[in-house]
């Protein structure tokens, strides 16, 4: 007998069935072409439809027994869209704020000066952020 027991059907949890086919000849056609003679085989099935069949018993049986390797578990983050919805706001109002800074500095460009004037735009734009006047 076989050192391998089969262990429960990976998709419906049920004992599946052991089917031994043994060698046999066919003798009849089909479309002017004879069927091969089958060597024998081994069929594991189960009533949901799963199966494998190979030549014997223990290969279809460690294929059986094989299982895909398991997920690793994912921790789920709840988002709180109120909080996002929020910072969305408070972005888009310190945007708002900053926008004419867009335009000056369009004149500021033209006139020279322009890295001064970069590092005020960053200043004005980090005091607004955090709360403070535009």
């Amino acid at each position: 007998m076989s050192k391998y027991t089969l262990d429960p059907c990976p998709f419906c949890g049920e004992q599946p069935e052991i089917n031994h086919i043994e060698a046999h000849s066919h003798s009849f056609q089909i479309d002017g072409f004879k069927m091969p003679d089958h060597p024998g085989s081994c069929v594991i099935e189960c009533a949901c439809g799963a199966g494998l069949i190979d030549s014997d018993f223990n290969t279809v049986a460690t294929r059986w027994n094989t299982r895909a390797m398991p997920l690793p578990e994912v921790t789920i983050i709840e988002i709180n869209t109120e909080v996002l919805r929020k910072e969305n706001d408070r972005l888009r109002d310190a945007l708002e704020k900053c926008s004419h800074l867009a335009v000056g500095g369009l004149c500021q460009m033209t006139h020279g000066g322009t890295r001064a004037f970069c590092e005020d735009i960053k200043l004005h734009v980090a005091d607004v952020l955090k709360g403070g006047a535009a």
